[in-house]
């Protein structure tokens, strides 16, 4: 059986609105199985840097976003020695563009992009243009490399990389559950932005489903109970950019 040996965090700039003095910090995580290297979400698009207007339009009156080159994608992966093609997959917990950002990294690749399918159907139709931008993912439609999902599954049919489905958030929103031979970790994305959220109950804001997105919580908080250790989606300051290792013979 497959396992799970370390996880990194890596950090992607953060996102926020002039109005407040509270910003959300973006992540995306390299997983590391005996089958090959994985990531979960892939940051922000290039635009933010280049020509933010463009992919914000008049949103970027309010919006404040910290992001530099370094904080892109392929930057992040060349820290590891990673090139886009190198991994053996990448899941993406939901298609909000601080968390899809980097798709468009793999147009083209043979690297199984894992997507739920109603999150994508929404987010072509969606009036919720500041959450997703169709320059992240309009591509997907055409794709060979997509894996659409729509339930539980087992990423590459490996028990040690279970998705989960936790919509709410969003409208097809998933999490990761990771088995090391020693630990397990839960990737909750942003079905739970904090542990303030996690630990009150409390659904984080301006949900696409608000009963949905408390019916995930409530199954992440049980989940939880049964994991090592719980990453929430903007909230990593702990783990940031070291290994988590789940397989004490990774360290």
């Amino acid at each position: 059986m497959n396992h799970v040996s370390n996880v990194i965090p890596m950090f992607m700039g953060e996102v926020g609105f002039k109005y407040k003095k509270e910003a959300l910090k973006v992540y995306s995580y390299l997983i590391y199985t005996e089958n090959g290297i994985y990531l979960f979400d892939t940051g922000l698009n290039t635009l933010f840097i280049s020509d933010i207007k463009a992919i914000m339009e008049d949103l970027v009156v309010f919006m404040d976003v910290k992001v530099y080159p370094e904080h892109m994608l392929r930057s992040k992966l060349a820290e590891h020695g990673i090139k886009p093609g190198d991994l053996k997959g990448v899941i993406c917990s939901h298609l909000h563009f601080d968390h899809a950002g980097g798709l468009r990294v793999f147009e083209g690749t043979d690297v199984p992009l894992y997507v739920n399918r109603r999150e994508y159907e929404y987010a072509q139709g969606s009036e919720r243009s500041f959450e997703y931008k169709v320059q992240d993912h309009d591509f997907l439609k055409d794709a060979s490399n997509v894996v659409w999902t729509s339930e539980d599954m087992n990423i590459d049919g490996m028990p040690c990389m279970k998705l989960i489905q936790t919509p709410g958030h969003s409208a097809g929103h998933q999490s990761l559950i990771l088995t090391g031979r020693e630990k397990r970790l839960l990737l909750t994305g942003d079905a739970v932005y904090s542990w303030d959220n996690m630990k009150s109950n409390r659904v984080p804001p301006y949900p696409f489903k608000k009963q949905q997105a408390a019916d995930s919580l409530e199954r992440l908080n049980l989940i939880s109970g049964k994991c090592d250790q719980v990453i929430c989606g903007h909230d990593c300051d702990e783990f940031m950019d070291r290994s988590v290792f789940l397989d004490r013979q990774a360290v």
